[in-house]
């Protein structure tokens, strides 16, 4: 099993954006391989993934804390993506992950600032920073990330249309900082 995941990470890891390679790279490093890695690729199947899944989601953190459920299905998108492409190279025949049961992932919660917080901190960075003030602005009024926003430059403004075009992201990852479109 850990030999399939690393010719598959091996495989597809130049072709994946930013911090992809490395987040599945970790995963499998830290929760596929010290669990199942010297299981037998031919002897995988849906079952040992639905055992694998509760006990990271109850024990597979560090010290033995609990993994978060967004992690959980992590591993089970690096496995799926590893054991798909196991099948196409005709060491399995049927992909294990795609009859296994990983956990869903709530919807993160997301509670914005209300109006008042935002026009105090607004005149505060105004005061201090006009350029931070700025980009608070632009990043209040539009919603965009901040990897979006820092790659923003004079092309995509359309100041009599009143429109921007995010067209970058920023993003680090291992080794600098990366731009993508």
């Amino acid at each position: 099993m850990a030999d399939a995941c690393r010719e598959w990470l091996a495989l597809a890891s130049p072709n994946m954006a930013g911090n992809s390679a490395a987040r599945f790279a970790e995963v499998l490093r830290l929760h596929v391989v010290p669990v199942i890695g010297t299981l037998p690729l031919a002897k995988l199947r849906a079952h040992d993934l639905d055992r694998l899944y509760p006990k990271l989601s109850a024990s597979g953190g560090s010290g033995g804390r609990p993994l978060a459920p967004a992690t959980v299905r992590k591993v089970h998108t690096a496995l799926s993506l590893a054991l798909a492409q196991a099948v196409r190279w005709e060491w399995l025949a049927t992909n294990p992950a795609r009859n296994a049961s990983p956990p869903s992932v709530p919807a993160a919660e997301i509670t914005p600032p209300d109006p008042e917080t935002c026009r105090k901190l607004l005149a505060l960075a105004e005061r201090d920073d006009p350029e931070w003030a700025t980009f608070l602005r632009l990043s209040a009024a539009t919603g965009r990330r901040r990897g979006e926003l820092c790659t923003l430059a004079w092309d995509a403004v359309d100041l009599e249309g009143a429109a921007i075009t995010i067209r970058r992201a920023v993003e680090i990852v291992p080794g600098g900082i990366h731009v993508r479109e």
